[in-house]
């Protein structure tokens, strides 16, 4: 398919799709019309229902902390 005929199909398939049916389902589904603060909050998106992995907090080396202060090794 060629750009010429990926855009023709493209614009039609927009056409069909961006309708005002579908435009209210994507603001009622995000909570954002009519108004729902929780809405966006309870996403599978946002929560992690994973069991939470513990953070390993490593100490910079001395090159790191100062990388023009650092003495070659010669």
């Amino acid at each position: 398919m060629d750009k010429r005929s990926f855009l023709k199909c493209y614009s039609k398939v927009w056409q069909y799709g961006l309708n005002k049916k579908n435009v209210l389902a994507g603001w009622k589904a995000t909570g954002l019309w009519p108004i729902n603060r929780a809405k966006p909050l309870i996403s599978r998106l946002v929560l992690d229902t994973t069991k939470p992995q513990p953070i390993e907090l490593q100490q910079p080396n001395q090159a790191q902390i100062e990388p023009d202060q650092a003495q070659p090794n010669t």
